[in-house]
């Protein structure tokens, strides 16, 4: 009967199953949810391109499932005999290497002494680790503590009641319409600007990096352009060759690549100096950049830009972390970028004599630097606590740009297939995604394309300048949420550029900005990132400060995994 009925509504809305199967794991009904899912995969094929997204984030939500149900019903030894199993493996260990220490040359024997006592070792604190992760998951991730548990409750209660549009309520889909201020709307204008800044800071060679697995769309697309560039130099060189056969001057670069396996199954260089190399990575030239980028992005570190900056705090300060107004606060930064009067030597002081001392001249203050107000505002001694522990719970921010389909890149014209913003559904990490952002920066107009949707909900948001769309990825417990997964809609000729500020926010302030948002001083170059799920995306260097201060101060709210 389960089955017939999933089929019919999947028939109709096939995505309306991952609403379904939140259903049930909001009854604590896992059984239910995971068949549902496995239901639901029989009907649709990962071969279909049409289908082929739906399929990914079922098979991801059953197997994620699956894996809470696994870690439910494990029982683990005792936390102490555990550490007592690692203290004595350790032991064993430090007398097996201190018995060989010294000797140059060891037996063959004598090395698999030691294999062994490193593997029991690793196989003791796993077993401490697997025993943690089954805790954590069975006493949940403890969601009603976060800055921002009561979301719906405080925004209903809040000063933007009256902009608020509430699209779902489990899980959580709200817009929060023209909420900046005239400087917040200044900001938001200046973020294409910042992100074109970006893209002349880079150092090293662009890279096109199609991963281990390319996907076949993009890697046809490769070729084709390989070839059509080979075609075209085959025809001459020469300036009245380009001339006639349209070869534009960089075509030549493209027409140097010889094939996706000779150029991009190697390890590229296009990291950090002394990161690990990238694996399928290879040159990034002009034709291929037009040819398959479908979006912009780069990550904004703290203190690299004042809009951005700005425009996170506000995003923060809607979401509850504080009641500081961004707008105001940053206003205070701007007065304090020029020299001024000290306020504690405006008034004459009594014994002042100004027929004998002259005219009075206040002291002045001189002019800080811009990323010494946002250090202030970071710091863990600031009150409110503000941009500080809005910066401990959440991703850096990210700006986005999609072109329309026909514009100044020959790609799709933006869009994002249907996807999960989550992937722990058993709550088993240390640190999760909780909760996503995206503050429009442009209108896109209607009939023109880029709505961002959640086809389980049934629910389109279009982009308008200065719109904050908020949505949960999370269910109550902490566990991703399938009904959230969403999709962006490609954007039509003769539209305007889709251009966002994006954030997540996490479950803990333990959200590694580092390793995830490339917040570190030096900077790959430019890449564009291709793969199924994505497409493909030129990511910039991220926005830098000049100096790390504004972040160090904003690690003082951090805490470390657990």
């Amino acid at each position: 009967m389960l089955s017939t009925l999933l089929a019919s509504a999947l028939a109709a809305a096939p995505e309306k199953v991952l609403l379904t199967m939140r259903t049930s794991l909001a009854k604590d009904d896992l059984a239910a949810a995971i068949s549902a899912g496995k239901t639901a995969l029989q009907s649709c094929s990962a071969d279909k391109a049409s289908e082929a997204p739906l399929h990914r984030v079922l098979n991801a939500s059953v197997h994620g499932i699956e894996r809470k149900q696994q870690l439910l019903s494990a029982t683990p030894k005792p936390m102490p005999k555990l550490e007592k199993a690692l203290k004595s493996a350790g032991k064993k260990l430090k007398a097996v290497k201190d018995e060989f220490d010294g000797e140059e040359l060891l037996s063959k024997d004598d090395k698999a002494t030691i294999a062994k006592a490193e593997a029991a070792e690793r196989a003791a604190r796993l077993a401490i680790d697997e025993a943690k992760v089954v805790e954590r998951v069975k006493a949940g991730r403890g969601m009603s503590a976060l800055p921002f548990s009561s979301l719906l409750a405080s925004l209903r209660a809040g000063p933007h009641a009256g902009r608020l549009t509430v699209l779902s309520e489990a899980p959580l889909v709200v817009t929060v319409d023209d909420f900046l201020g005239a400087a917040g709307k200044e900001a938001l204008a200046d973020l294409p600007a910042v992100l074109d800044s970006l893209a002349h800071e880079e150092e090293g060679s662009p890279q096109l990096c199609l991963g281990d697995a390319p996907d076949k769309a993009v890697t046809k697309k490769v070729e084709e352009a390989i070839k059509e560039a080979k075609k075209a130099a085959s025809k001459g060189n020469g300036r009245e060759k380009r001339e006639t056969h349209s070869c534009k001057a960089h075509c030549n670069a493209t027409a140097a690549l010889v094939s996706i396996a000779a150029n991009y199954s190697e390890a590229g260089g296009g990291g950090p100096p002394g990161s690990a190399p990238d694996s399928g990575c290879g040159p990034l030239t002009p034709a291929l950049d037009a040819a398959l980028t479908q979006r912009d992005a780069a990550w904004m570190i703290i203190g690299a830009n004042k809009a951005a900056d700005l425009l996170d705090a506000a995003i923060s300060g809607v979401v509850g972390f504080t009641a500081q107004d961004a707008e105001a606060a940053f206003a205070q930064v701007e007065e304090r970028m020029v020299e001024r009067d000290d306020p504690a030597t405006v008034e004459v002081p009594p014994e002042w004599d100004e027929e004998e001392d002259g005219e009075w001249e206040p002291s002045k203050l001189p002019g800080e630097p811009p990323e010494a107000q946002v250090v202030q505002l970071s710091a863990a001694d600031a009150s409110p606590p503000g941009l500080g522990l809005a910066y401990a719970y959440s991703s850096s921010p990210e700006i986005l740009r999609h072109p329309p389909r026909g514009g100044y890149r020959a790609a799709t014209g933006g869009g994002r297939k249907l996807a999960l913003e989550c992937d722990d559904f058993a709550s088993e990490s240390p640190v999760s995604a909780v909760l996503g952002a995206h503050l429009y920066a442009t209108t896109v107009p209607k009939g023109k394309g880029g709505e961002d949707t959640f086809p389980a909900l049934g629910v389109s948001v279009r982009p308008e300048a200065g719109r904050l769309l908020l949505f949960e990825v999370a269910m109550p417990d902490g566990g991703c949420d399938p009904a959230s997964a969403a999709a962006s809609a490609p954007l039509k000729p003769g539209g305007a550029d889709k251009l966002l500020l994006s954030k997540r926010f996490y479950s803990a302030p333990a959200f590694d900005r580092g390793a995830n948002n490339a917040e570190t001083p030096q900077q790959p170059p430019r890449k564009v990132l291709c793969d199924a799920e994505n497409g493909c995306q030129r990511r910039e260097p991220a926005g830098r400060p000049q100096q790390g201060a504004a972040v160090q101060a904003a690690h003082s709210y951090k805490a470390p995994p657990q």
